[in-house]
């Protein structure tokens, strides 16, 4: 079985909205050997009202990994380890190879 990440959309009726609301998700979704969809995780991992919300709140996501990490068990701010600084790195030159492929139309 395979799986990746994928935008939902639910429309949601809110106890205390007088009308739907509607909600884009990024959820895992799964696979059967067919490559058919199979599920999606019952929890999102993201969510907003919009696909330009799922946009800007996955950059500020991206921001946060340039920034330094929180130790949830003392709130203190800590020194971000080294593999975690080359991460970034190459999360940054893949998103530029794919920004020149949109450029070029390669996408």
């Amino acid at each position: 079985m395979s799986w990746n990440y994928r935008v939902t959309k639910r429309v949601h009726n809110h106890k205390y909205l007088h009308e739907p609301e509607t909600l884009y998700e990024i959820r895992e979704v799964y696979y059967d050997k067919d490559g058919k969809i199979n599920g999606w995780s019952e929890t999102p991992d993201v969510i907003a009202d919009s696909l330009d919300g799922l946009k800007w709140t996955l950059n500020k996501m991206m921001e946060s990994c340039d920034k330094p990490v929180i130790n949830h068990n003392t709130g203190e701010e800590e020194q971000e380890p080294q593999i975690f600084k080359s991460q970034n790195k190459r999360l940054e030159a893949l998103q530029k190879l794919s920004d020149l492929d949109q450029e070029l139309g390669l996408q």
